[in-house]
């Protein structure tokens, strides 16, 4: 039999094994396997892990941060960081439109292109292996972003999973026949599925029926920014768990972000919670950039959902980093294995609960089959120079090898020198 093996890999809740590989399905797991026809990867010492998954990603905004203007100097987005959620958009559509009349700069269209292929490289290097990117469709420069999104998703198809969602409904005020017809042009165009804000609208619920009524005449999946506000009042999760119990969708249903759970009294968390799970909405948090850019500047409430309450009624709960180096946040690594050490810190999750958000359960809300180091199951994997889970979340050591569908994708390897004997 060809295929790759892996040897001495520890496997969590297994032990340390050999995994043998073809055909893009895990096909052994056992002790000192043959190695005969087959490329043999050595990987003692490392902790081998389902293939890391990014479910929520603005690839069209990554990186756009304006750049550190210096010692002593300083601009209104790096002095001080955004109000909120709102301020954080006007920054970004203020930073999109001076980048696109800046001279020497290329297209809109190449330099969201360079951006976005600069994140899935550091992605694809920390083992991810499929990406949920969310694209701004709302304006004729953001038809270009997503275009430009479209090209790096056929550039990198061999090496990365990556599904498109069509955000529509900005600007506000404008005609939402306007907004479904941008709408359909980027399905028609290869966007995967139909997204939006209508928890920004004036009526959340006619947003959330047209994007709906879309998605069912393109037989498409949804995928909804709701509630990134703490007031507990502001439940449009609930209302898009009412409007799918009357008129089911038939396609996966996604609600992110739900910060506005997470400020409710329990009970009611849980009464939401079985009516989400009743129509089959997945949720995915996104505790990088909400817990950034929620109640500043006091910090006194968190911006995370109700993420053990959702888990507890049976809801799949996914991990997302939202924003990476934007106006939206300034920071981030491209490494989902940081969104899991956030989940177990801001979040209180167990570490299998939290390496689950990134892995196994973000592969359910994206409608793929399950990865790991488990005989029939995809041999999407990441290797990472750790003892445990929670050593390589701890640690996060950049030591990893990454292998889609049984193939070595990347690899990388880091050796530190100290000057000193001593040390």
């Amino acid at each position: 039999m060809s295929g790759a093996l892996i040897r001495g890999a520890r496997i969590p809740g297994v032990g340390v094994r050999d995994v043998r590989m073809c055909d893009g399905i895990v096909t052994e797991v056992g002790l000192s396997l043959p190695i005969a026809g087959n490329d043999v990867h050595d990987l003692a010492g490392y902790v081998l892990l389902p293939g890391l998954v990014e479910p929520h990603i603005h690839l069209d905004k990554v990186f756009s941060a304006a750049p550190d203007p210096g010692e002593g100097a300083a601009t209104a987005q790096n002095a001080d960081g955004p109000a909120g959620l709102t301020d954080a958009i006007r920054r970004q559509e203020s930073h999109a439109r001076e980048a696109a009349t800046s001279s020497g700069t290329g297209s809109h269209r190449d330099v969201v292109a360079a951006r976005a292929g600069r994140a899935l490289r550091r992605y694809v290097a920390s083992g991810t292996t499929a990406i949920r990117c969310h694209v701004g469709c709302g304006r004729s420069i953001d038809n270009e972003s997503l275009r430009a999104i479209l090209d790096v998703r056929e550039q990198w198809r061999d090496v990365i999973r990556v599904q498109v969602v069509a955000d529509i409904g900005w600007p506000q005020g404008s005609p939402w026949r306007e907004h479904v017809g941008r709408l359909r042009e980027a399905l028609d165009a290869g966007a995967d599925l139909v997204g939006g804000y209508p928890s920004l609208e004036a009526e959340p619920d006619e947003a959330m029926e047209a994007c709906l009524a879309v998605a069912r005449e393109y037989g498409r999946g949804v995928d909804f920014h709701l509630d990134e506000v703490l007031e507990p009042e502001d439940q449009d999760v609930r209302r898009m768990a009412r409007l799918l119990l009357d008129d089911p969708l038939g396609a996966s249903t996604t609600a992110s972000h739900c910060v506005a759970l997470g400020s409710c009294e329990p009970a009611l968390q849980r009464e939401i919670a079985r009516e989400i799970a009743a129509v089959g909405i997945s949720v995915i948090t996104n505790p990088m950039t909400n817990l950034y850019l929620q109640d500043r500047p006091a910090a006194q409430m968190r911006g995370l959902t109700a993420i053990q309450a959702l888990i507890a009624e049976g809801v799949t709960v996914a991990a997302g980093s939202d924003n990476i180096q934007d106006a939206f946040n300034p920071v981030g690594r491209c490494d989902p294995l940081e969104i899991a050490s956030l989940l177990i810190t801001a979040g209180q999750c167990e570490v299998d609960d939290a390496l689950d958000m990134v892995t196994t359960s973000a592969r359910r809300v994206m409608g793929m089959p399950p990865a790991g180091a488990r005989e029939g199951m995809v041999a999407d994997l990441v290797a990472v120079r750790a003892t445990s889970p929670t050593t390589a979340i701890a640690d996060a050591p950049a030591d990893r090898v990454v292998f889609v569908g049984g193939r070595l994708i990347a690899s990388t390897r880091v050796a530190t020198q100290f000057a000193h004997d001593s040390v």
